[in-house]
């Protein structure tokens, strides 16, 4: 029987990209993440700088893997210790299928 598998995406600051990556990586079930630089808009700009202001939108980084279930529920749970009060946005979702063409 095939493990259910889910999509784990985070978004985070791109300044925080490296270390989560990196931290990621040492986890041994996690053989590999797909990074994106990507522009995230808000209707709220209290947080935003000056240029962000102007411009509209944040730079933030995502990452996404596919994982069994399980391991998204550990790295999660360790994120919310290792990570607390960074910023960090996380989404987890079904997953149909995957392959290499």
């Amino acid at each position: 029987m095939k493990k259910e598998r889910q999509l784990l995406t985070i978004v985070m600051t791109p300044d925080i990209e490296d270390t989560i990556v990196d931290w990621l990586l040492e986890h041994p079930d996690i053989e590999g993440v797909n990074s994106y630089s990507i522009k995230s808009y808000n209707k709220n700009h209290s947080n935003y700088t000056p240029l962000e202001k102007v411009t509209g939108w944040k730079r933030k980084t995502t990452l996404r893997i596919i994982l069994p279930s399980e391991v998204i529920t550990e790295v999660i749970t360790q994120m919310k210790t290792k990570f607390a009060n960074s910023g960090i946005y996380y989404r987890i979702a079904s997953f149909l299928d995957e392959g290499l063409l």
